[in-house]
């Protein structure tokens, strides 16, 4: 949870401050290590709260396009409902034609769909699984290190090597005073820590569920999407059936189709289009950290070269 240089760094900062026997007692009290875990659990705080702020983005997303699908239901009602008050005269020929190529390339549309939304239904499923899977272990190290802490204080009785929060909190920012003071309470320091973790895992489990309810709520957007995209195709065949029946010549109908092909496969491309942003756009969120850390190694050899310039210079 912590990382080797800033242990190392706040064992220096503490050597220069107290003598080496008032180090070790610090490094082994169990203060010294409900403050570590305290910074843990903060840091683990502020990874769910990126995550809820993703999720949130997720939603609003979601509800957005569930309100571009009922603008564009209301559309097609009008539509159909100015087409059906029109007289209903075609010919089979004709319907069976324009029916057929309909046909085709909205089946070749609707595979194009199912292509992307499931490649894009994959990565987002396997980035879930490994970020739930990390949260899981995180989540159970906390707890098996503050059951750790608990039985610890309660063993020792919270009498021996318990330091004030004005010390602890010296030892974090590297500042505070030299010695710790004559007659300080060591149980309410050891109370008010123990207040002070209870309070982030209350903190962490509301935003737990608040995570829980951002992702419910999400998903009923999602599903709300699809039913919406159910009725426009219900609508648009609909539409396509009673367009058919209108008494129309041999060339308004040659460039009715074709002017319908024209718009399937727009609505085709736009498709292709938005899946292909999606999973490009996974993919980035998958390689920004890979990207950065190759960005840190290539400044760090930068800066060494140039380090090695100079000397032999």
């Amino acid at each position: 949870m912590w990382s080797r240089a800033w242990t190392a760094s706040l064992m220096w900062t503490s050597s220069l401050m107290w003598s080496p026997a008032q180090t070790a007692s610090l490094m082994w009290s169990p203060a010294w290590t409900a403050s570590l875990t305290i910074a843990a659990l903060d840091q683990f705080i502020s990874k769910l709260q990126v995550k809820n702020k993703l999720r949130e983005r997720e939603c609003d997303d979601a509800k957005n396009q569930l309100r571009r699908k009922e603008e564009e239901v209301s559309r097609l009602r009008a539509k159909l409902a100015a087409v059906e008050g029109k007289e209903e005269t075609s010919e089979e020929e004709i319907n069976c034609k324009v029916n057929e190529r309909t046909q085709l390339l909205r089946n070749e549309l609707d595979r194009k769909i199912q292509d992307c939304q499931k490649m894009a239904n994959e990565l987002e499923r396997r980035k879930m699984e490994q970020r739930m899977f990390q949260q899981q272990q995180e989540v159970e190290m906390l707890k098996r290190r503050l059951e750790g802490i608990e039985s610890e204080l309660a063993s020792r009785g919270l009498a021996e090597g318990c330091w004030s929060l004005g010390v602890l909190a010296a030892v974090g920012c590297g500042i505070g005073s030299v010695h710790e003071e004559k007659g300080v309470d060591h149980s309410s320091s050891a109370v008010i820590l123990n207040s002070r973790i209870a309070a982030l895992d209350q903190f962490i489990s509301k935003l737990q569920v608040k995570i829980k309810l951002r992702e419910r709520e999400c998903d009923d957007a999602k599903n709300q999407l699809r039913r919406k995209e159910e009725e426009v195709s219900r609508l648009r065949a609909k539409l396509a059936a009673v367009e058919g029946k209108e008494e129309t010549s041999e060339e308004e109908i040659n460039c009715k189709v074709n002017e319908r092909t024209q718009l399937l496969r727009n609505e085709l491309d736009r498709k292709i289009q938005d899946c292909q942003k999606m999973a490009n756009e996974l993919e980035r969120r998958k390689m920004e950290p890979r990207m950065f850390q190759q960005q840190q190694e290539v400044e760090m050899l930068k800066r060494r070269l140039e380090d090695i310039e100079s000397e032999l210079r």
